[in-house]
């Protein structure tokens, strides 16, 4: 058994400018939060606690362009995660518990939570899947909504699938998962959300793993509550399907590429003038250079739903680049460089943010320590920045931390 000691040290320095954008914090909530990709054996069974400490000093805390203001505020966590095989079953848990406080806006103290809960099931050789539910509750970002009124932001998202090897080269794949979304603040609650996912795909798998394959999902967005607007009450309830190709190839052994290609269209119950039919694209292209070196790049072009708006969604185009170095087996180097442009769509009504497009850019690089297996100290630099055609949405930020996790 093994535990978890981890000091955060963050320092944002934020000035007002005109130029690149930082990248909006939104909330999402996965359930591949597991490393999966291989199965223990028994006596890899275990239980691993730990506890860590962050240290984080904001110098634009509610992410404003005029009368910045700084704040250093310090982060508790402790929790578990247990990995349990039974037999060709095995099971995921973890939890935690995040202890919130800041020095001088003490009212944005808190305590926050993750747990999440994995079944990856094998019956026999041809069927696999997985059943899990994940939660988090969290602070919500100051970056889209004025002002400084807090929100605690809680998803909830249960999730199952199925696989089925049809041949030893043709998989069938089906899922389908619920999420919630809850908002705290009463300005924010025409974001809540009730979202339903249908997935179905058809795979061909390569003897060396490689897979290429075609899918359709569907999702239903289902508000809680309508918007008023102009004294009239819409609703922002929505269904959205794709159709897609994908693949996840190793082209190399040093090299692998994961991507997929969709034609969406998103249909709104009120007001179709919203609605939209574009093309998205997601790719991951990871390449280990040596030994030491490795760099991942990340494309998109999507649309995502925005919980810190009252609109109903944001088109991202982006690119990123993921550099990292192990300068020893004790120590590595890392560092993400983001830039995209967000614009946003879908608004009930013209209003003082309709038309808004931003450009964001945040760049960071990470300093990695393990003294010993147990231990890990981290210390990383970031600069945050946005622009937007829309009055007083600029603003720039430095983040600095330094964090330490131990495990029992």
């Amino acid at each position: 058994m093994k535990g978890v000691l981890q000091l955060n040290y963050q320092l944002h320095v934020v000035r007002r400018y005109s130029g690149l954008g930082r990248a909006v914090f939104v909330a999402t909530l996965s359930l591949t939060a597991f490393n999966v990709s291989a199965a223990p054996t028994p006596t890899d069974d275990k239980v691993d606690f730990f506890v860590a400490e962050r240290v984080t000093t904001d110098s634009n805390v509610f992410r404003v362009a005029n009368n910045r203001q700084s704040d250093t505020h310090s982060t508790t966590t402790a929790g578990l995660n247990v990995d349990k095989t039974i037999s060709r079953q095995r099971f995921l848990a973890g939890a935690s518990l995040d202890l919130v406080r800041y020095n001088r806006f003490s009212d944005l103290n808190h305590l926050g939570r993750n747990a999440r809960a994995l079944w990856l099931w094998e019956l026999g050789n041809q069927w696999s899947g997985q059943l899990g539910y994940a939660e988090r509750k969290a602070l919500g970002s100051f970056s889209n909504i004025p002002g400084r009124s807090t929100n605690n932001l809680k998803i909830q998202r249960l999730h199952a699938d199925a696989a089925y090897m049809l041949t030893p080269s043709w998989q069938l794949f089906a899922g389908v998962a619920q999420q919630a979304q809850r908002n705290s603040d009463q300005a924010r609650e025409v974001n809540d959300v009730d979202l339903r996912t249908l997935q179905m795909a058809a795979n061909f798998i390569t003897p060396a793993r490689n897979k290429f394959g075609v899918g359709v999902t569907q999702d239903d967005g289902q508000p809680l509550h309508r918007q008023t607007v102009g004294g009239a009450s819409h609703s922002n309830a929505y269904t959205q399907r794709a159709i897609d190709v994908h693949t996840d190839w190793a082209l190399t052994g040093k090299s692998h590429l994961k991507a997929r290609l969709a034609q969406v269209q998103r249909d709104y119950d009120e007001l179709s003038y919203r609605d939209y039919d574009g093309t998205t694209l997601h790719v991951t292209y990871d390449w280990q250079a040596t030994g030491k070196l490795a760099l991942s790049v990340l494309a998109q072009r999507d649309i995502s739903p925005d919980e810190d708006l009252q609109t109903s969604f944001v088109l991202i185009k982006g690119i990123a680049f993921r550099p990292s170095y192990a300068l020893s087996e004790k120590v590595k180097l890392m560092a993400n460089a983001d830039f995209s442009t967000r614009d946003y769509l879908g608004s009930v009504a013209a209003g003082p943010t309709a038309g808004r497009s931003d450009r964001v850019r945040l760049l960071s690089a990470t300093a990695s320590y393990q003294p010993m297996r147990s231990l890990t100290l981290l210390l990383s630099g970031q600069r945050e920045s946005r622009s937007s055609n829309i009055a007083n949405y600029d603003y720039k930020a430095n983040v600095l931390n330094l964090s330490g996790r131990f495990t029992f």
